[in-house]
């Protein structure tokens, strides 16, 4: 409720947006809306459901329309303001989260290690940095099988992200304890607060 007068202030278009349509059961969104639109007086309300996705189609259809027309930040070509670098090594990593359990992917970091770009496409070398002898085998898979499918796919989804061919070299390597040693997490791009 503090947040009514500073939202009210602000003068901009309002959106109610009722969350967990899908466990509504006794049909309440309504008598939970209620309060809200008395008070804050949106310019719309939608019910939607973040598990099943219904109701967000118009959601986002209503956000794009409320937007200010405006001159863009980026030209037509530019897919992103991060660098390529960084693309390149959250490709692997997403597919190190998919592809294995439990807690490994957050005791590997993904660094792209050496990048070239010419007409020809772009060719990557990444290295994935476990913290165990025992985690690298893992990653490796039965006969490299599990590194060569991580390596396919994260090639495969950067060459329809970037529109480009892509070579793409990952290494798996070990770096003992390396969650544990702040210049080490420091060398590897990861920031690290002071406590």
């Amino acid at each position: 409720e503090e947040m009514f007068p500073i939202v009210i202030k602000l003068g901009k278009p309002i959106f109610l947006v009722v969350n967990k349509l899908d466990l509504d059961t006794a049909k309440r969104h309504e008598m939970v809306a209620a309060p809200f639109v008395e008070k804050l007086h949106p310019t719309a309300v939608f019910h939607v459901s973040a598990a099943t996705g219904a109701g967000v189609t118009p959601l986002v259809k209503a956000t794009i329309d409320a937007m200010p027309v405006g001159e863009p930040y980026f030209d037509d070509k530019t897919l992103t303001s991060h660098p390529i670098e960084l693309i390149v090594a959250d490709t692997v990593r997403e597919q190190l989260f998919s592809r294995l359990q439990d807690e490994l992917p957050y005791s590997t970091a993904v660094v792209t290690d050496d990048i070239t770009e010419s007409p020809k496409g772009i060719r990557a070398m990444v290295s994935v940095y476990v913290a165990k002898d025992s985690q690298k085998g893992m990653i490796i898979g039965k006969g490299g099988e599990l590194i060569a499918t991580i390596k396919e796919v994260a090639r495969k989804n950067l060459v329809h992200f970037l529109g480009e061919r892509v070579e793409l070299d990952v290494r798996v390597k070990v770096e003992k304890n390396w969650n544990r040693k702040l210049v080490t997490m420091k060398h590897f791009g990861l920031a690290v607060s002071k406590k």
